[in-house]
């Protein structure tokens, strides 16, 4: 029995729809990364260079920068004639700083170049992998003709499992409509996209490690009310079952063998994400403490993104106590027959 049906479907594409957005691909072998920054143009200039080192084809590698119209430090680099020294292309994008980071990774890509292979690499990485876009393009240029795959990228001071760095194929952008969900002001982007490349069962890890710069602060900015941002990401489970449903409709077909296995080899990662134990309010705070950068009650930017995630609640409500009840009684419909067959 599938967790989802056509209405399912039908439901959340049309609200994705609203902002549902796809780019041409004009080289499926060109990589463009999508970089963010803020204040630091010390470390943006080390982003670049070891890109720059560790690149076996520097024409087909587009390093695009997202810097804030505010951002004296970083428009003054940018407007020098710095990138002339390196051999991969570096693109500028200078916009009004938004809402969130995710919203604005979006915004930055569907202004990027229209590379074949995206991949997200924030302004305090160090690439150490030499012939990184090559180890990449030979990943999608070998896997499945469809291209719908996302690349793990480790931190190589973390634990391998952990999905922090990452690079997805154009095909697959283009059919969720945006390069990453743009809801949460911190955290959690990096952790919807894990989750449905495993319900979809097509991440691969790229064996490529980065490694974060020493110099740059060790914590969370934007980070208030990680209680409200942890729950409201555990009720867009909904959201991701269809987005991962919605893929493997366009892999395998729907009505066939393949779409009904994959559907069964999805419902079993939803029980392991559903069974999983939740952090209380008290471990929630200790980690908020821990790890924010902010002293200060919540700027105008953070209370927009709340807002409007509470908003979306509201609107989804429905769908999520639907789907959440659906998935109640297949557990307890499979612990039935589990009993019986004993």
């Amino acid at each position: 029995m599938a967790f989802l049906d056509q209405k399912d479907i039908t439901v959340f594409r049309g609200i994705q729809s609203q902002d549902s957005f796809a780019k041409p691909i004009d080289d499926p072998d060109l990589i463009t990364i999508l970089c963010p920054t803020r204040g630091r143009p010390d470390q943006l200039r080390k982003v670049a260079a070891s890109l720059d080192d560790m690149s076996n084809e520097k024409s087909l590698v587009d390093l695009c920068v997202m810097v804030d119209d505010d951002d004296e430090a970083t428009l003054t680099l940018v407007n020098s004639d710095w990138t002339k020294q390196f051999g991969i292309q570096i693109s500028i994008y200078v916009s009004k700083r938004p809402t969130t980071l995710a919203e604005g990774l979006n915004d930055l890509w569907k202004n990027s170049s229209n590379g074949g292979i995206y991949a997200h690499f924030t302004d305090d990485y160090t690439m150490l992998t030499p012939g990184w876009d090559s180890r990449l393009r030979y990943i999608y240029d070998n896997g499945p003709d469809d291209r719908l795959m996302v690349s793990k990228i480790r931190d190589a001071t973390r634990n391998p499992e952990e999905f922090v760095l990452w690079a997805k194929s154009a095909e697959w952008i283009n059919a969720v409509g945006r390069f990453v969900p743009g809801y949460f002001p911190f955290w959690f982007t990096d952790a919807w996209i894990d989750e449905v490349a495993k319900l979809v069962g097509r991440m691969v890890d790229s064996g490529i490690s980065m490694l974060p710069m020493e110099e740059v602060d060790i914590g969370t900015h934007n980070m208030w009310n990680l209680h409200f941002w942890f729950r409201y990401y555990q009720y867009l489970l909904c959201e991701r079952t269809v987005e991962a449903q919605y893929l493997l409709a366009i892999i395998h077909g729907i009505d066939t063998d393949s779409y009904r296995q994959a559907l069964s080899k999805m419902e079993q990662v939803l029980e392991e994400i559903d069974g999983k134990e939740p952090f209380t309010i008290d471990q929630l705070r200790r980690m908020e403490n821990f790890n924010t950068l902010e002293k200060n009650p919540p700027h105008e930017r953070y209370l927009r993104a709340e807002k409007a995630a509470r908003e979306r609640l509201i609107e989804l409500a429905p769908e999520i106590k639907r789907q959440a009840a659906k998935r109640a009684l297949i557990y307890k419909n499979k612990a039935f027959q589990q009993v019986a067959s004993e």
